[in-house]
């Protein structure tokens, strides 16, 4: 039945005080709770489980000295009905309401095909406003590409029980996340809206005998490729991205003393697998899964964007969090993936993964060009130009970039901030060099390599 709206024009109430309390005093009024502010200022709100007080009179000139000792007074003022609040509540149950879920971030996990989605609502809808009102969607399907597409649904709405059902007449698709979404169409039995948008997304069980590909929600880049046979169930496995504790803490603390700054996580993450019941998943896989965590390198030139020193894209390698130790542990068989700037790993086991990268001090590859420098000959492509100068490529993480005479006076000394790393044509006092030969050398840690310049004016 519909709760009547109504307003009381003048109350007296029964007030029960509280010894030794401050701030509020609270009464019990049958099916409602009033909460009276004992400073009863004209125009205060007071609010309780059914009505709120919206006007109270006389209080201020009622002492506090006499609130607290007597036992009951009476209090004058309006009382109306709290304007009704439409909210659903979601689960899932099985024909023997069994199921078993686990609700990391926003998703629910652990739902069998079979499964219904049990929405509760706190006050009696009307029926034929939830069809509309309710809506089914796939996000993402059991290779993680995104579907957005609409489900035909199945629906049962119990007014005595003030619960729906939702399902799918063929199961939900094993590996699939779905959303399900309640709009403000949907209304009460008194034709008061829904109100607000409730949304809950839900992930179903994956088929062990087929591939599947698992992304993180936060991070879909970040993701485990898991071939059909890695499990002997049907599972569900979880990809969180951004993971910080105290173990991690401690083991980047490590790294960063044992091998030195440019050794340090560049991004985490946590893979967790869960089986039929939804328990988690210690043991060895029964097949390597590719856990696949991407780095960024927006220009092409093979140095991971935004690591000062810069990190070489093919330095990059997996580790894993031995929490017990609290250490990072080398995966021999990571490797990155230049071509599509991610690191992989095959791996057996679940655990903390992080993408490493580390200083790299090779100075073997490096040279200079262009080689005679001539900017007014006609052809700039193959001898430069003076807004180019001259250029040292594929240089180290760090280092540096001397230019001597041929005598071995040194003319100018660049650190090694970009790659390629310009020279002006300018000695150290600002002015341009003359034609003739130069010497260069390129060092980083330990390592030295040398070469010829020309330069013809």
């Amino acid at each position: 039945m519909p709760r009547k709206r109504q307003t009381w024009v003048l109350l007296v109430l029964s007030l029960l005080l509280k010894a030794g309390a401050s701030q509020a005093y609270v009464s019990s009024g049958g099916d409602w709770d009033l909460i009276k502010s004992v400073h009863g200022e004209i125009g205060a709100t007071m609010n309780g489980s059914d009505y709120q007080l919206t006007h109270s009179m006389g209080e201020p000139v009622i002492s506090l000295g006499y609130l607290a000792t007597a036992g009951t007074t009476t209090l004058g003022g309006y009382l109306s009905q709290i304007p009704s609040v439409s909210t659903a509540s979601t689960a899932m149950t099985d024909s023997d309401g069994s199921s078993t879920t686990v609700t990391i971030g926003d998703i629910i996990y652990g739902i069998k095909p079979e499964d219904s989605m049990l929405l509760t609502f706190n006050n009696e809808m009307t029926s034929t406003t939830l069809p509309g009102a309710i809506k089914v969607t796939a996000i993402l399907d059991s290779q993680g590409i995104t579907t957005s597409a609409d489900q035909a649904y199945a629906l049962i709405y119990s007014a005595t029980e003030q619960v729906a059902y939702v399902s799918l007449a063929a199961g939900w698709a094993k590996g699939t996340l779905f959303r399900l979404t309640i709009s403000t169409d949907a209304q009460e039995i008194n034709g008061v809206p829904f109100v607000r948008l409730s949304t809950v997304n839900f992930s179903i069980f994956r088929d062990f005998n087929a591939q599947n590909v698992v992304l993180s929600p936060a991070d879909p880049l970040t993701k485990v490729d898991i071939p059909a046979g890695t499990f002997d169930v049907d599972y569900a496995v979880v990809v969180s991205t951004g993971i910080d504790n105290a173990a991690i803490r401690t083991a980047n603390e490590t790294m960063a003393t044992t091998l030195g700054a440019g050794r340090k996580p560049l991004k985490t993450a946590q893979i967790d697998a869960y089986g039929a019941a939804m328990q988690k998943w210690t043991a060895n896989l029964y097949a390597n899964a590719s856990i696949i965590i991407p780095y960024d390198d927006a220009n092409d030139d093979g140095r991971v964007d935004y690591t000062s020193p810069a990190i070489r894209a093919r330095t990059l390698g997996m580790w894993r969090l031995d929490e017990s130790a609290k250490l990072w542990v080398r995966q021999p068989l990571g490797y990155p993936d230049q071509a599509n700037k991610r690191v992989v790993l095959p791996a057996n086991h679940f655990s903390i993964y992080a993408s490493v990268g580390s200083i790299d001090n090779d100075v073997s590859l490096s040279y200079a060009f262009p080689v005679p420098f001539r900017p007014n000959a006609s052809n700039p492509d193959r001898y430069g130009t003076w807004a180019d100068g001259i250029r040292f490529t594929n240089l180290p993480s760090e280092g540096n970039i001397r230019v001597f005479t041929i005598s071995g006076e040194l003319v100018r000394e660049l650190e090694v901030l970009d790659n390629p790393q310009r020279w002006d044509l300018k000695n150290r006092a600002g002015e341009v060099v003359s034609s003739g030969v130069y010497l260069w050398e390129v060092t980083s840690g330990k390592n030295r390599k040398t070469g010829k310049l020309m330069v013809i004016k």
